[in-house]
């Protein structure tokens, strides 16, 4: 009788410390090891979700930065935000992945805007205009640092595409893309193409007498 009473108040105590084991579990708040990184292309960094055993990981724009395991892999420039979820609660770690490279310069991607929201926006200073044959068709060129000068090119008064010619080697130029964008194909012109999946636009790389960069909503081929 006494050896019976001992093993109900063992295996009593044993419930209660396993239930109350599962609640603290349960109720697991998720903290992650850090809530900012800044990484570059191709640099691995691994978070951890403390307190909990199990935590699922996902990342806002997988384009920017992907995570497996807490590991979080830098793919192209860009934010993102990689969070980790268990049993109901979760914590956010915002990721920037830096460029190696800063060649490239960019305009102001607004397209459709009008030469007069253009002006209003761009840095640089106002140069000139460049008319056509086609009343509708027109270039409004800018000067930046170093005598860059960008061309924005309007159609009906809406900003088509811009472009200008870039400096520097083939070699830095392509990494300086690939580390932005992801390769798209060829254009007819054998000039290389590139995409932006985030912000949905195109960058075409071309390499004639003189390396030149244009930015396009759309494809015109």
């Amino acid at each position: 009788m006494k050896y019976g009473s001992l093993l109900c108040g063992f295996l009593f105590a044993a419930t209660l410390f396993a239930s109350c084991g599962k609640g603290d579990e349960k109720n697991a708040v998720v903290t992650l090891s850090a809530h900012t990184l800044n990484m570059t292309v191709g640099e691995e960094i691994q978070l951890t979700a403390e307190g909990v055993p199990g935590a699922v990981w996902s990342s806002d724009e997988m384009f920017v930065a992907q995570v497996s395991g807490g590991w979080v892999r830098a793919v192209h420039v860009g934010t993102t935000r990689v969070t980790a979820t268990y049993d109901g609660s979760s914590d956010v770690c915002v990721v920037n992945v830096l460029p190696k490279y800063n060649i490239i310069t960019f305009p102001i991607l607004k397209f459709g805007a009008t030469p007069e929201e253009i002006r209003a926006l761009e840095p640089g200073t106002y140069s000139h205009r460049t008319t056509t044959t086609d009343p509708n068709l027109f270039s409004d060129t800018y000067e930046r640092e170093s005598s860059l000068q960008l061309r924005y090119y309007f159609v009906s008064d809406k900003m088509r595409d811009v472009g200008y010619y870039i400096v520097g080697t083939m070699t830095d130029i392509n990494a300086a893309i690939l580390e932005r964008y992801e390769s798209y194909g060829t254009a007819p012109s054998g000039a290389a193409v590139f995409y932006h999946p985030v912000e949905d636009y195109y960058l075409i790389y071309t390499i004639n007498i003189v390396q030149s960069v244009a930015f396009h909503k759309t494809l015109w081929w």
